[in-house]
C-alpha cells in the first residue's frame, strides 16, 4: 500500500516566504498517486503443469476470507484514493491559503507604504494648512489695519476737504478784499492825485503869497523910510502960531 500523503503540509518559513514571493505565489502542484497494487495471480510452475489432478481438477473455489480480504483490500483503496483526493485537495487549499496570504501580506505592506505616504502627505499639508492658516491671519490683520488706516485718512481727507473749504472761503473773501482794496487803493490814488494837484495849486499859492508878502515888506520899509522922513522934515519946520 503506498504511502498517504501528509494531511498538514510544512509551511514555509516567513524569511523565505519573504525572500521569494513570487515562488510562494506559484501554485504547487501535488503528487500523483501511487498505482494501487492488486494481488497477482501465483505463476503457473513447473510442478503443477506436469501434475495431472491439478489439470484436470479445473479451477479452485476461492475461499471467504479470499474474498473478504479482496472486499477490505478495495474498501480500503478505495479510502485510500477518497483520504488521498481529500489530501490533495486540502493541500490545494493550504497552497491557495498560503498564496493568499502571501499576496495579503504583499498588499498589506503595499497598503502600509501607502498609509505612510498618506501620512506623510498629510502632514505635509497639515504644515502647509497652518502655513495658510498663519498667512490668512496676517493678511486679515493687515486688511484690519488697512481699514484703520482707511478710516484715518478718511478723517485726514474729510479734514484736508474743511481746510480747502474754508480756503477757499478765505480765498473769496481775499479776493473780495483785493478788490475791495483795490477801489480803495483807486480811491486813494486819485485822493492823491487831487491832493498832489492842490498842494501844487498850494505851493503855487504860498509862493504868490510870499512874493506878496516880499512886496508888502518893500513898500512897508519904503513906507516907514517916508514916515521918518515926513517926521524929520516936520520937526525941522517952525511951528505955526496959534490963533487967539
Amino acid at each position: 500500500m503506498p504511502d498517504a500523503p501528509l494531511p498538514f503540509p510544512t509551511q514555509p518559513s516567513a524569511a523565505s516566504a519573504k525572500a521569494t514571493p513570487a515562488a510562494s505565489a506559484s501554485p504547487v502542484t501535488p503528487p500523483a498517486p501511487a498505482a494501487a497494487t492488486r494481488p497477482s495471480k501465483p505463476a503457473p510452475t513447473d510442478d503443477d503443469s506436469d501434475n495431472p489432478e491439478s489439470v484436470s481438477r479445473g479451477p479452485e473455489k476461492i475461499s471467504p476470507l479470499t474474498i473478504t480480504f479482496g472486499v477490505l483490500s478495495a474498501v480500503l483503496l478505495i479510502l485510500v484514493f477518497v483520504f488521498w483526493n481529500q489530501s490533495a485537495a486540502r493541500a490545494r487549499t493550504i497552497i491557495q491559503n498560503q498564496n493568499r496570504s502571501a499576496q495579503i501580506q504583499t498588499g498589506a505592506i503595499q497598503l502600509q507604504t501607502q498609509i505612510d505616504d498618506a501620512k506623510i502627505d498629510s502632514t505635509r499639508l497639515q504644515a502647509q494648512l497652518d502655513e495658510a492658516k498663519a498667512a490668512s491671519t496676517q493678511l486679515l490683520a493687515e486688511a484690519e489695519k488697512a481699514k484703520t488706516n482707511a478710516t484715518d485718512l478718511q478723517g485726514s481727507l474729510e479734514k484736508a476737504r474743511a481746510l480747502s473749504t474754508e480756503f477757499q472761503t478765505q480765498r473769496e473773501e481775499a479776493k473780495v478784499a483785493s478788490l475791495k482794496a483795490q477801489g480803495e487803493v483807486e480811491v486813494a490814488k486819485a485822493q492823491t492825485t487831487v491832493a498832489q494837484a492842490q498842494l501844487v495849486k498850494a505851493k503855487t499859492d504860498l509862493t504868490e503869497l510870499q512874493a506878496k508878502l516880499t512886496e508888502s515888506k518893500s513898500l512897508i520899509v519904503e513906507l516907514l523910510g517916508k514916515l521918518e522922513k515926513t517926521e524929520k522934515e516936520l520937526a525941522l519946520r517952525p511951528a505955526l502960531p496959534v490963533k487967539k
